[in-house]
């Protein structure tokens, strides 16, 4: 199951099973038309965000060779990433993205077994992890490369939150140096048309791309979700799953951490290449007694176990009132930051176009 880092960001926040927003409802306040050009707009940011990410990793890495670096520590982007990073309407909730369908239930169950086999195989490294080529450079060479690349030393942020991090780049953001920041002055530095009044030393995003709306990058951690109708609906889909004899998710990113406990680590790893990473990975659920099985064991379980989430869905209608629940709050944050987000658009769009400038010349 992969996860983006935005994804994690606001269900780190919004759990599926909190109380924190328990008096909370929504109505339709906004209608379903108005969802969808409001959801159309943040996907045109989107879209043209991941395109300027891929242009300025490109240019970064030109800096990089001409600095001495030719080896690096991720490998040359060829595709963009299409995720939401900001609470967006028509964006799944959290966690309901990766929520199976009866028929993704029946082929590949949660997901876990075809990780499982991916991580079992002799050449796999994991996503997270530096190239071999990259860390067999050594400690000093990939503190030189990070430098280099950011005109500053890697801040230690091992024992903070996401949220945490996000607020100390907030209350105290660095401007790039280096690579980046060389990058950041081809695009902002040049008076290019449509970016006037933004300099190059307000960018902080490592794609360069121009600074969010005030408010904008935090908001997912001030929304009321889940609503009162949200948790109602985990609650209905909770007690069906333990009617069917599994135990009881008050979190729905449980339900991961409970299947992968079903297998054995794969074969190869270990602390270096760990079967178990990330922040929800941790088993907020107690393990079957007698797990782990042998694969195939764990296999048709987890396939058995998903089939219920799934039906156990369908039969509350989760997705579709998680669905609605997220689509209202996020339409009314987009609503009050309108103006001010088409001008990013509009920037997004100078910035792309100046980027794709610098990197022909």
């Amino acid at each position: 199951m992969t996860v983006a880092l935005g994804a994690l960001l606001v269900a780190s926040a919004c759990g599926s099973g909190s109380d924190e927003a328990e008096d909370a409802a929504t109505t339709n306040l906004v209608s379903d038309s108005e969802i969808v050009r409001l959801s159309s707009v943040m996907a045109d940011i989107e879209e043209m965000r991941n395109h300027l990410s891929l242009t300025t990793s490109r240019m970064e890495r030109q800096c990089m060779e001409d600095e001495g670096f030719f080896v690096h520590h991720e490998p040359p982007r060829t595709e963009e990433d299409f995720y939401v990073v900001y609470a967006t309407p028509g964006s799944p909730p959290p966690q309901i993205a990766d929520l199976p369908t009866s028929q993704e239930a029946a082929e590949r169950g949660l997901g876990i077994k075809d990780q499982w086999i991916e991580y079992s195989a002799e050449d796999f490294r994991h996503s997270e992890i530096a190239p071999e080529e990259f860390v067999a450079q050594g400690r000093g060479y990939g503190e030189a490369y990070w430098e280099t690349m950011n005109g500053h030393e890697q801040p230690d942020h091992s024992d903070l939150t996401p949220e945490e991090i996000l607020e100390l780049q907030e209350a105290d953001p660095v401007a790039f140096g280096g690579c980046r920041g060389i990058v950041a002055s081809q695009i902002y530095g040049v008076g290019a048309p449509g970016l006037e009044g933004i300099e190059p030393d307000d960018i902080t995003s490592a794609s360069a791309a121009p600074p969010v709306p005030e408010g904008l990058n935090l908001v997912a951690y001030e929304l009321d979700f889940p609503t009162r109708e949200a948790n109602e609906v985990h609650r209905a889909w909770d007690e069906c799953m333990t009617d069917r004899g599994h135990p009881s998710f008050p979190e729905l990113y449980g339900m991961w951490a409970y299947v992968r406990s079903f297998y054995p680590d794969p074969p190869g790893t270990g602390s270096e290449q760990p079967w178990d990473i990330g922040q929800f990975d941790h088993l907020s659920v107690p393990p079957p007694a007698d797990a782990p099985w042998d694969f195939d064991e764990a296999a048709e379980r987890e396939i058995a176990f998903a089939l219920d989430v799934a039906s156990c869905a369908d039969d509350v209608d989760y997705r579709a009132i998680m669905q609605h629940e997220w689509d209202q709050l996020t339409a009314a944050i987009v609503l009050e930051h309108e103006t001010d987000i088409f001008i990013w658009r509009d920037q997004m769009e100078a910035a792309l176009n100046q980027a794709q400038i610098a990197l022909a010349e």
